[in-house]
C-alpha cells in the first residue's frame, strides 16, 4: 500500500459480479456477435456465386466459429472486455489477475458453448460456486471481476 494513502479510503474486494450481470452482457455480446456474422457472411458471399449458404455446411459453420472466436478471443486478450462487458462493467482476469491469453481463449469459449448447451447448467453453477465462477472460469483458469 501507498504510504500518503488512508486506510479509510481502501475499498475491499468486491462479490464477484452475479450471474443476471454475465448474462446481460452476453445477451449484449450476443446482438454485437451476430452483427458481425452478418458482415463476415456478406464477405463471403462472392465466393459462393451469391448463393444462400445450406444450414448444415460444415466449412461455412467452421467459419463462423472462426470469427467468433477470433471476435470474443480479441477483445478478452486486449483488455479483457467485450462490448457488453465494458458496458456492465465487468472484465475478464486469469485467476493471477493478468489478462488472459488466447489459449484460455480459446478453452473457455469452448468451454462456455458446453456450459451453454447443457441447459445452461454451466452457468447456473455461479449461484452455488463460493467466488461465483461458472464452468468455463473454471477450466480455462479465469474469472469475471469487477472493471476497475
Amino acid at each position: 500500500m501507498k504510504p500518503w494513502v488512508s486506510q479509510s479510503f481502501v475499498i475491499p474486494d468486491r462479490n464477484p459480479p452475479g450471474m443476471l450481470r454475465r448474462l446481460a452482457a452476453l445477451l449484449y455480446d450476443t446482438v454485437v456477435l451476430a452483427a458481425v456474422l452478418f458482415a463476415a457472411t456478406v464477405i463471403l458471399l462472392p465466393f459462393h456465386n451469391g448463393e444462400a449458404f445450406q444450414p448444415n455446411h460444415g466449412l461455412y459453420s467452421a467459419y463462423l466459429l472462426t470469427v467468433s472466436f477470433a471476435f470474443f478471443g480479441w477483445f478478452w486478450t486486449h483488455g479483457g472486455q467485450t462490448l457488453g462487458m465494458c458496458a456492465w462493467k465487468i472484465r475478464l482476469r486469469t485467476t493471477a489477475g493478468a489478462p488472459v491469453s488466447w489459449g484460455q481463449a480459446a478453452i473457455r469459449l469452448i468451454c462456455g458453448l458446453i456450459s451453454f448447451g447443457c441447459l445452461g447448467l454451466g452457468y447456473l453453477w455461479i449461484l452455488f460456486d463460493s467466488e461465483g465462477r461458472s464452468w468455463h472460469d473454471l477450466v480455462s483458469r479465469s474469472k469475471i471481476v469487477w472493471q476497475d
